[in-house]
């Protein structure tokens, strides 16, 4: 993901990843990796769950996974790997971009500020991803809503190592 990270941006999205490992691993990988984006460490594994990739393995981490959410909250794109090193090709994730950006050239709708009676929050393609705020290895907190409106966000469950 590093390496596709300023195509990635260029998409008008950023990348998230997040670990359930604690800060120390998390900062690891980011040194060892020299990883551009946001790390983010989700130790109580509420968000990883919430998104329902942990322990998919049976190894209490998250499965490698990645999400495509658009600016208005909503997942486009999902991949779930069925082992650990299980990921979806680079250019597969930049090609789901290129394809919300002519969606959005045609419309920009407004994003929606709170979840309407019939938007269903949950994790399948279509539906309203949940919200979340998590530290990050940057030292300050990170939420997938601030990018609501702005950017769309690849969201990346990793496993320590990338």
């Amino acid at each position: 993901m590093t390496e596709a990270h300023e195509d990635i941006r260029a998409l008008n999205a950023e990348v998230l990843a997040v670990s359930v490992n604690d800060l120390l691993d998390a900062v690891t990988v980011v040194q060892e990796w020299q990883v551009t984006f946001p790390v983010l460490y989700d130790t109580s594994t509420e968000v990883t769950q919430s998104y329902q990739v942990y322990n998919l393995l049976d190894d209490d981490l998250a499965a490698p996974s990645v999400f495509i959410i658009d600016t208005e909250g909503t997942i486009r794109w999902k991949y779930i790997g069925d082992r650990a090193g299980d990921r979806p090709e680079l250019s597969t994730i930049k090609e789901q971009l290129a394809g919300l950006q002519s969606v959005e050239m045609v419309t920009t709708p407004e994003p929606a500020a709170t979840p309407t009676p019939d938007v269903v929050v949950g994790t399948d393609v279509g539906d309203l991803a949940p919200g979340f705020t998590l530290p990050s290895t940057a030292g300050m907190d990170q939420s997938l809503e601030s990018y609501r409106g702005e950017k769309n966000v690849v969201l990346a469950f990793y496993r320590a190592f990338w």
